[in-house]
């Protein structure tokens, strides 16, 4: 049996939630690490180098589709493999090391990006609200008409619902189910994800087996993120609970990427918002039709021309998940 976990799971010691616990704490209060010349020695940006030098190197136009699938395949199986490994000698040091614990808790901080998803979300609303929205400051808006406000505000409620979902909710389920190993592999499925699990010509056969572990290891962590969003509701002034869950059975499953459908659907049912959709505009008045013919439905059936107000509403939604999953882990400790 592992040394470093929860209650009865895979991992042992209880001593682990309390670490946890201090983890997110930690981060909730100083974020990541942030410091310029500090991030090239990020873990997540360690790992980011080698999956581009292998995306680099083996990822030739000139092969056949078939044999780039093959070959992401082997690097993911490879680079979850070496991820899984290092998780198991970071957890034999934290048990056995003197201070251990201590070196615990920082990876745990710098790895589950509570604080970091909150503040990309409020810088976006304050560039909103001044009219100073830069696509270069933010590149996950990249891609889609420049200059609409109400996307980009769309766009930014979009990102942290389902960040809270696949980048802080899922590095804890799987941390309480495996400890150090389990927090690894989980941000290992997001950096390949996010590096080769475009849908691009280039991606869509190598990034093959990046989507679809990035989506199993999601796959309980996301849902669980949209029942949190609902639990959020109820704490959450002008949010409507009972809208939220009946957005979120009826309507999660149409998001192309069923797990994110989840938070997303949650959230735009808790604040009555139009998530997603053809791009831009409302949905009412054959919005919903229309949307369909583009190929992307709408999450939800509220208003969709948001601003920094709504996206503000959400970092509230946000918060108060933030601390329903910290109350949940407690219990757990308690346990």
């Amino acid at each position: 049996m592992l040394r470093s976990m929860p209650i009865s799971l895979p991992g042992g010691s209880p001593d682990s939630l309390f670490f946890l616990l201090i983890a997110l704490a930690v981060n909730a209060l100083f974020g990541g690490l942030s410091l310029p010349v500090l991030r090239p020695w990020h873990p997540e940006a360690f790992f980011g180098r080698l999956t581009d030098g292998f995306d680099r190197r083996l990822n030739r136009e000139k092969r056949s589709a078939r044999n780039r699938t093959i070959r992401g395949a082997l690097v993911v199986l490879m680079l979850v493999a070496l991820a899984f490994g290092v998780g198991m000698a970071l957890l034999d040091f934290a048990s056995d090391a003197p201070f251990g614990r201590y070196g615990e808790v920082f990876l745990l901080a710098l790895l589950i990006p509570l604080r970091p998803v909150f503040d990309e979300g409020r810088a976006l609303a304050k560039a909103l609200k001044a009219g100073r929205v830069s696509p270069a400051a933010f590149p996950f808006l990249a891609g889609g008409p420049t200059g609409d406000p109400h996307l980009y505000a769309r766009l930014g409620i979009e990102r942290v619902s389902v960040r809270f979902g696949k980048d802080v909710l899922a590095p804890v389920f799987w941390f309480v189910l495996l400890g150090l190993p389990g927090v690894m592999l989980s941000r290992a499925a997001r950096v390949l994800c996010t590096r080769l699990g475009g849908t691009d010509p280039r991606h869509q056969a190598f990034g093959f087996a990046a989507r679809q572990f990035d989506a199993a290891l999601g796959l309980l962590p996301v849902r669980l993120a949209g029942i949190f969003f609902v639990g959020a509701a109820i704490f959450t002034p002008t949010a409507n609970p009972i809208r939220s869950f009946r957005v979120l059975i009826n309507v999660a499953g149409r998001h192309p990427d069923g797990n994110a459908g989840w938070p997303m659907a949650a959230t735009a049912g808790a604040l009555d918002f139009a998530l997603l959709g053809p791009g831009h505009g409302e949905p009412g008045e054959g919005g919903e039709e229309t949307a369909q013919a583009h190929g992307v439905p709408w999450i939800g059936t509220g208003r969709a021309r948001l601003g920094f107000q709504d996206l503000r509403r959400t970092l509230y939604l946000f918060v108060v998940a933030a601390f329903l999953l910290f109350g949940a882990t407690a219990a757990l400790y308690a346990v």
